[in-house]
Parts: C-alpha cells; sequence; structure tokens
C-alpha cells in the first residue's frame, strides 16, 4: 500500500469488526513506508537495536495508518493518535477503534466502530506454562491446562491467553488490571482463524456481530 492509496476507501458496516492480518518478513514493504508514519515513529523505530525489530514496528505503523486512512479517507501521515489513561491508542477526534498485536512474523490490526482488541502469539516458542496458568487463570482454568499432556500445554495455554489479552486490550485497562476483572455477558471473545502456526483472539463489546478477516497486501 503505497501512501497516496488513501483514495480506494474501506467501509466499515455497523456491527461489523474488520481484521487484517499481514506476514512482514515474507510481503516486500513499499518504499514509501517511512513517509507514511510521524517523525516520533522514526524516532521509536530507530531506538530499536536490531534491524528485524526495526522493520516490524514500521511496517505496523505504516500499515496501521494505511488502512485507517482507507476507513477514514485521509492521508496516512496525517492521523493523530491520543492514549488513554492506561496507554491504550486511540484516534484522536475520530470515533473509529483499533487495536494492534504481532508475534513472530505476523502483525494483527483489528478496526471497530466500538472497543475492540486483538491478540496474537506464535505457537512454537517455550514458557512456563505451569507458573503462567496459576499465576494468570482462575484455578479451574489452571487445573484444565496442566491436566493437558505435556506436549500439548504451551499451544493450549497460548490460545487462551490470547482471549484473556485480547479483553485486557479492549477493555483499555492494562494485563494487570485486566487480571483481575472478568468479562461480564456483554462481552464477546473469540478465537480467530489466525495464520499457519499462530492463535488469535478477538474481544469487543456486544454480540452477533460479523467478523470479517483479510491478508494485507501492501
Amino acid at each position: 500500500m503505497t501512501a497516496d492509496t488513501f483514495e480506494h476507501k474501506l467501509s466499515l458496516p455497523a456491527k461489523t469488526v474488520h481484521v487484517w492480518f499481514l506476514d512482514f518478513e515474507n510481503t516486500p514493504l513499499p518504499a514509501a513506508s517511512s513517509s507514511m508514519i510521524s517523525g516520533d515513529e522514526i524516532g521509536r523505530a530507530n531506538a530499536f537495536r536490531f534491524e528485524k525489530h526495526r522493520t516490524r514496528f514500521i511496517a505496523t505503523r505504516a500499515m496501521l495508518r494505511g488502512l485507517l486512512a482507507r476507513y477514514l479517507e485521509d492521508r496516512p501521515e496525517q492521523i493523530e493518535f491520543v492514549a488513554g489513561e492506561f496507554g491504550k491508542p486511540y484516534l484522536a477526534n475520530r470515533a473509529l477503534q483499533f487495536n494492534v498485536s504481532h508475534s513472530g512474523s505476523i502483525i494483527a490490526i483489528a478496526i471497530a466502530h466500538d472497543e475492540v482488541g486483538i491478540d496474537i502469539e506464535q505457537l512454537d516458542r517455550k514458557c512456563d506454562v505451569e507458573r503462567l496458568a496459576r499465576e494468570c487463570f482462575e484455578p479451574r482454568e489452571a487445573g484444565q491446562l496442566l491436566a493437558l499432556p505435556a506436549g500439548e500445554r504451551v499451544a493450549a495455554f497460548l490460545k487462551l491467553w490470547t482471549k484473556t489479552e485480547a479483553f485486557c486490550k479492549a477493555s483499555g485497562c492494562g494485563i494487570g488490571q485486566g487480571l483481575r476483572q472478568r468479562p461480564d455477558n456483554r462481552w464477546t471473545i473469540v478465537e480467530l482463524d489466525a495464520p499457519d502456526g499462530y492463535a488469535a483472539s478477538l474481544a469487543f463489546v456486544g454480540h452477533g456481530y460479523n467478523i470479517e478477516c483479510f491478508d494485507y497486501l501492501p
């Protein structure tokens, strides 16, 4: 997506959430990506020690700005963001909501009319499932995880974790606060059809929504 493709408008129907996935390691980024992001974002990118992390950050911000520009009919570089009380980013003076997650080579972005959260996790990783399950989940959930065969626990933990983190991000209260809360019946939390080797979940307020997933092609 180049800086001028904001003219190709995207529309978001009522009671619909759009989810976009990008494999940034296997998708060439347009040369104009850096021109789509702000000076502050360029400074943040340059602060990363490793090139792959700089590349992912620039890809994420350019993808986010490029998508929002098409929904808002604005130029990517003119979009402004503000932070909520616990650091969740929002659009300045715009009603559209979004949330971003990345893991491994995959970037995931959710776009909605109301509060939304998304999380994606690469399944091929090591983690201390027993400790994390007891720290992060209710005793019943932790017990179910730890009752699984050892070879299945990491993937099961990460799939459940994506639901927890998606809710925390949607609620805007952060992980620390969110782990002490539980979603009430206003919330929908669903596992997404993620790229191979990943788990992803989406959280939003409301029911009966359409969830539409797309591959992002710059």
